[in-house]
């Protein structure tokens, strides 16, 4: 355990996160979570996985809406929706919250004429 990366994050407060106190946040490719933003470019999105989903232990407690954190054979991670577990694989938890970064879409203004280049007092 000495070389994984380890840190804290600060998301905003809610019920659904105070009611799963053993989640966790893990830092992946939007591109991997199948997440396209504005500006067509890959970015690092926050993912919160709720370690202590009853799915867990219990794979037919798995929803079928949702997408929850799985490892491989190999111990890989992958974040995502299956309708059926491969073998050699378990559930780590469920995906319940994920993060964004804020991406202005090419060729968008602010609305304040200030904000503009062009703009002179």
């Amino acid at each position: 355990a000495d070389g994984l990366p380890t840190g804290f994050v600060v998301v905003p407060g809610s019920e659904l996160l105070l009611a799963r106190p053993n989640t966790v946040s893990v830092v992946c490719k939007s591109s991997s979570l199948g997440i396209e933003l504005a500006d067509g470019e890959e970015h690092e999105v926050l993912a919160l996985i709720d370690r202590s989903d009853a799915a867990v232990d219990e794979l037919s407690e798995m929803s079928p809406e949702d997408f929850y954190a799985f490892a491989d054979a190999d111990d890989r991670v992958h974040i995502r929706w299956l309708d059926a577990l491969p073998a050699g694989w378990r559930v780590l938890g469920r995906l319940v919250y994920t993060q964004l970064p804020y991406v202005a879409r090419p060729g968008s203004k602010s609305g304040f004429a200030e904000m503009s280049d062009e703009f002179e007092f």
